[in-house]
């Protein structure tokens, strides 16, 4: 009975140490690969595959060292889950950072930590630009990021929001954000044109920018001139189209934006587009009504805050005055406003490195070869053909021929904000005005050429009303 009991109680130990759990090995994963790259507005996938994952109360969570890019992990199920890491919609730098895993075992004390390798990766299409000027030429379809600056000036504009103002080919522009100080437009693929981007803060427009979305290159094809009326002796180096132009042929894409004297914001002669593609029409207001809006008499810092409105000449009938006075004692105090005879100005349209031309900078290509022996003028399709009939504009060239320059009749707008004389295959006496930087005080105008059937030469001056081309040239 005695060997029975202790064959029996003998027999204890044996099935305790038996039956008992064995302690699972540590976690480890399984073949894992650490370096990853992301792409904007991907999602990076990560998967985990754990030995010794069968036994445990297994919990994992991940931290990413860039907060632009979270990341989060699954739930782990039969020793597997997936790691994910979330790139913002654009990225605007390369840059490198880690994704740290922790997995805690809380029932056998395990952990296990693995750190992965992430590096960013830009668009091939993005292009950041360190320049500083009101308008910046830019390729179609790229991602373009610029700084917020108030012209070619080294201040930046502080504010809320920025968004598309308006766009004069659909789905030129696709979306604009900021970061920090720079704005960041996404372009539409295959799409040329022209587009205005305005920075608010307080619903109210502080500061805007063109982009110029063309594959043109202003070094190129540069015409060269030394100007028979320079006091200095310098020679002009000029753009192959006007501002805006999508093309430096005779044709309707040379025809380029119009602005009235002294403003950085253009206006089309076209239809344009808000983000949606939807029209949008430019405001036309009598500057008197404006300035009384603004209780001020003198209302330019009115027209920045609405960079759409079109104001009218104030004063006179003949608006002597111009769009920014209604006391024409004022004038005095805008002869910088695109820099005069002086630099550059931060009100300047042109894009960095250029600016509208100085008086002594004005093209006097003459067909008159007593005037400049080496100028030829010609029709844009027709060298005898009736003056200025059926013809597009001018082709000048300064060597006789050989290599000809484009001045098109894209037309004007008058002191009331009208479009007219334009190029339409009728008219009889269609402009090309291009605006000149310096004001005529005495007569409260500004300078600007004028493309008549004879040549292109200096005007008498204009009110700063009227809305004409620009064809900048270097700094």
């Amino acid at each position: 009975m005695a060997a029975a009991i202790l064959a029996v109680f003998g027999s204890v130990p044996t099935c305790i140490v038996s039956c008992s759990d064995d302690k699972p090995g540590d976690l480890a994963l399984v073949a894992p690969a650490t370096s990853y790259q992301i792409n904007q507005g991907d999602t990076l996938k990560i998967p985990i595959s754990l030995d010794n994952a069968n036994k445990g109360d297994l919990s994992a969570t991940v931290a990413s060292s860039d907060a632009k890019y979270p990341a989060s992990i699954s739930k782990i199920e039969q020793g597997a889950a997936t790691i994910k890491v979330a790139a913002p919609e654009i990225i605007t730098k390369a840059s490198a950072f880690t994704v740290t895993l922790d997995i805690t075992d809380s029932q056998y004390n395990r952990k296990l930590e693995q750190v992965y390798n992430v590096t960013s990766v830009l668009a091939s299409n993005f292009v950041t630009l360190t320049d500083r000027a009101n308008c910046h030429i830019v390729a179609p379809g790229s991602i373009v990021m610029f700084p917020a600056s108030f012209g070619d000036s080294t201040a930046n504009v502080t504010f809320d929001s920025v968004s598309l103002i308006w766009q004069d080919h659909k789905d030129l522009v696709k979306k604009v954000v900021s970061e920090d100080s720079n704005i960041i437009v996404v372009l539409g693929s295959g799409v040329s044109g022209n587009a205005m981007i305005g920075a608010s803060k307080s619903d109210k427009n502080i500061w805007d920018w063109m982009l110029w979305v063309s594959d043109y290159d202003p070094e190129k094809n540069i015409m060269t001139y030394a100007t028979s009326i320079a006091t200095d002796g310098s020679t002009y180096k000029i753009m192959d189209r006007n501002l805006g132009g999508l093309s430096s042929e005779a044709s309707v894409d040379a025809f380029g934006l119009f602005y009235e004297w002294g403003r950085k914001e253009p206006f089309t002669s076209g239809t344009v587009y808000k983000i949606d593609n939807s029209e949008y029409t430019f405001p036309i207001v009598a500057a008197t009504d404006a300035a009384t809006a603004a209780g001020t008499k003198d209302i330019y810092a009115l027209g920045n805050e609405n960079p759409t409105t079109y104001y009218k000449g104030a004063g006179n009938a003949s608006g002597n005055y111009g769009w920014f006075l209604t006391d024409k004692s004022l004038i005095a105090n805008h002869t910088n406003t695109w820099g005069g005879l002086g630099n550059k100005s931060i009100y300047d349209p042109c894009p960095a490195g250029w600016r509208v031309p100085k008086t002594y900078a004005s093209f006097n290509f003459y067909a008159d070869v007593s005037s400049n022996t080496d100028v030829k003028i010609e029709y844009a399709y027709d060298a005898n053909g009736t003056a200025n009939l059926n013809k597009m504009g001018r082709l000048v060239s300064l060597d006789g021929g050989t290599t000809k320059f484009f001045f098109p009749f894209q037309g004007e707008y008058n002191n009331s904000g009208v479009f007219q004389s334009y190029y339409d295959g009728t008219a009889t006496w269609p402009c090309g005005k291009t605006w000149l930087a310096e004001l005529d005080e005495a007569n409260y105008r500004a300078r600007a050429i004028q493309t008549s059937p004879t040549s292109v030469l200096l005007t008498s001056g204009l009110v700063t009303s009227y809305g004409c081309a620009i064809r900048c040239v270097k700094e």
